[in-house]
């Protein structure tokens, strides 16, 4: 869902990126909306750079202030916890652990020239 002058919108659902070790996210994979992962070995996600996240979307570019959300589903068991982590030049804000079995959903919000915010929303 992109919010854009407020109003959030859903054009299409692409397939959900499927991650199953430690990963550095790509913005393609968060703007899938959904990114599932399983396992039963601990992982980290780490958020793009701001430089990245600001030059990964594009046809509209995203302004200030603009956002997306998107979340991640861990069906993954015994030790699968993800935690996220924070890419240079984009803060999150929230609980960065994403328990077994459970899902977390975050909005990625554009605060400056590749800057970004990333929040916990759910």
């Amino acid at each position: 869902m992109l919010y854009l002058g407020g109003v959030g919108t859903f054009d299409r659902q692409p397939a959900p990126a499927a991650i199953s070790a430690t990963a550095t996210l790509t913005v393609a994979q968060l703007l899938s909306a959904i990114i599932t992962t399983s396992g039963t070995t601990a992982k980290t996600f780490t958020l793009p750079t701001g430089t990245l996240t600001d030059a990964g979307i594009t046809a509209p570019a995203l302004p200030v202030n603009g956002c997306f959300d998107w979340a991640v589903i861990n069906t993954g068991t015994s030790s699968g916890a993800v935690t996220i982590t924070a890419g240079t030049a984009h803060t999150l804000v929230g609980s960065a652990t994403v328990a077994i079995g459970t899902s977390a959903g975050f909005r990625t919000r554009n605060t400056a020239a590749n800057t970004f915010v990333t929040y916990r929303v759910r």
